[in-house]
């Protein structure tokens, strides 16, 4: 892999787990992703002054960007049928002022609010500077919290963040089925649109047409993180081959690590990931 710079955008979280508080936030598991597949890695995000994972950021060689605000974004998930999330704190947005001289010439740049945290034009600073390769998961701008339970909302500024987006990533929970939506945000030009399934796979819609990829088989032990896992991955290997067959078919197998652990501790290197990838080379992509 090139050593081009790598940054995420979107704040960092708590996630709690019964009595037990882990690092959470789609720019911790995409930017370790980076991280481990042997690219410098950025964050920006907001931290509260209760931040327990100062050490983990640390450890991954991570760096960070922060202003620290009152709390850290704290979320609870549970699944049972499903994945239900509440909130319990949340951290300050994010601005423009707050992006570093030294990330605004990175070659792909990750934005994945968890809770419509991210300045627009924070895109628009990016793409007038360099642009670099511009991946969005919208999913933190298509929530809202009722009595603090995370609920489903329409995404209000998605025309105005889809001007400056080449690569979009939903997860089946956002958009259950092929519907308008879909249909309305792949006839963007040159829009790349992935929804991924989780043990389903991911469906890749690119120019009128629609490719299924498969997951890997793999015993699931907890699903968080894994399309974190898989966008980053995708972007990184798309930026480098401009293939997005081979770039889907990397990101699902680095994705299948994910859920095999807990947390942080199922992303995988980049050795794995391509010794998992040349197994799948024999399954054929639906077209």
């Amino acid at each position: 892999m090139k050593s081009q710079k790598f940054v995420a955008i979107g704040n960092i979280t708590h996630d709690i787990y019964g009595n037990e508080y882990r690092i959470g936030g789609s720019s911790v598991y995409s930017s370790i992703t980076a991280r481990n597949f042997g690219i410098k890695a950025g964050i920006v995000s907001n931290i509260g002054k209760d931040f327990k994972f100062h050490s983990i950021l640390h450890k991954h060689n991570i760096d960070i960007s922060y202003a620290i605000c009152e709390n850290t974004t704290t979320f609870r998930n549970v699944y049972i049928n499903g994945r239900k999330q509440y909130v319990f704190k949340i951290a300050d947005p994010i601005t423009p002022t707050q992006i570093p001289y030294t990330f605004l010439n990175a070659e792909i740049i990750y934005i994945c609010p968890v809770l419509n945290e991210i300045d627009s034009n924070i895109l628009k600073l990016f793409k007038s500077r360099n642009s670099p390769l511009i991946g969005v998961s919208p999913q933190g701008w298509m929530r809202d919290v009722y009595e603090g339970e995370i609920r489903k909302k329409e995404w209000d500024n998605a025309k105005e963040i889809l001007q400056y987006t080449d690569v979009l990533i939903f997860s089946e929970e956002d958009i259950p089925e092929y519907n308008s939506e879909i249909e309305e945000y792949t006839a963007t030009k040159n829009l790349i649109v992935i929804v991924t399934k989780g043990k389903n796979g991911a469906d890749l819609y690119f120019k009128g047409k629609i490719y299924h990829f498969p997951a890997y088989p793999t015993k699931e032990k907890d699903p968080t993180g894994a399309g974190d896992v898989f966008g980053a991955a995708f972007l990184i290997k798309y930026y480098e081959s401009g293939d997005i067959i081979e770039s889907a078919r990397f990101a699902t197998c680095a994705a299948s690590f994910v859920v095999e652990k807990i947390g942080i501790d199922g992303i995988p290197k980049l050795m794995d990931v391509n010794k998992r990838c040349m197994q799948l080379k024999s399954q054929e992509v639906c077209d």
